[in-house]
């Protein structure tokens, strides 16, 4: 038998093209590899809070619990983080 891969090709449909997985910055919306991710972009984690809102945390170290939201260290990109990114991406 067959994978249902294979019947799809067999219908004349192509294969999907795999995507490298990456991290996007909030603020430019720039996509990184994910194993360059922590060289070039700072992690930041939010945390649900009990009023229904979040707070707003460095990861340094890659490993806290929570939402993570990817941002390069570059001042214009955390200013459109703040303004319109943040809310959106803890959504």
């Amino acid at each position: 038998m067959q994978p249902s891969s294979d019947h799809a090709l067999d219908r004349g449909e192509t294969r999907r093209k795999r995507h490298a997985k990456s991290r996007s910055c909030v603020g430019c919306g720039a996509r990184v590899p994910r194993e360059r991710a922590g060289d070039e972009l700072v992690r930041l984690v939010a945390v649900p809070q009990d009023d229904s809102s979040y707070d707003v945390l460095v990861d340094l170290a890659g490993s806290s619990v929570g939402r993570g939201i990817w941002v390069h260290g570059r001042r214009p990109c955390v200013q459109a983080a703040v303004k319109k990114g943040l809310a959106r991406a803890v959504k």
